[in-house]
């Protein structure tokens, strides 16, 4: 079964008004489909600048460098342009405290214009001196 076509199986997206809006229920229950046998529930909250957040509670302190990959990659396979970044924060169950957040930033980084060095403007050397010999000389 490929794993990208289950997980897209879900409604990410509300389209009521037109235009597609992150469903955050429907992506936790994405990302619990996977996670919850291992101990880890998920929480999703999409805010009004365009970041998800994602609450991940663990039974055990997950291995953060996994986890942080796992849920980027399945993200990224949405390829949905009203999320501009996600922040996952883990805690464990039943706890209030955070053990740690990631956050990272789905929008390309702005190109900045590019500064070529400008050298100053050539000056033109004086006019050499007349010559009081060629002046009077006919053509």
């Amino acid at each position: 079964m490929n794993s990208a076509a289950s997980f897209g199986r879900f409604p990410w997206f509300n389209s009521a008004s037109g235009a597609p809006a992150v469903n955050p229920r429907a992506i936790a229950r994405g990302f619990d489909r996977y996670l919850a046998p291992h101990g880890i529930r998920t929480q999703a909250l999409h805010q009004g600048d365009g970041c998800l957040q994602l609450v991940v509670e663990c039974q055990t302190m997950p291995e953060r460098a996994r986890l942080v990959q796992f849920m980027l990659h399945r993200l990224k396979q949405l390829n949905v342009a009203a999320i501009a970044g996600v922040k996952i924060i883990a805690r464990l169950s039943g706890g209030s405290d955070d053990l740690w957040d990631h956050s990272v930033s789905f929008m390309p980084p702005v190109p900045q214009p590019l500064v070529r060095p400008t050298a100053p403007p050539r000056q033109m050397p004086p006019p050499p001196p007349p010559n009081p010999a060629m002046a009077n000389r006919a053509v």
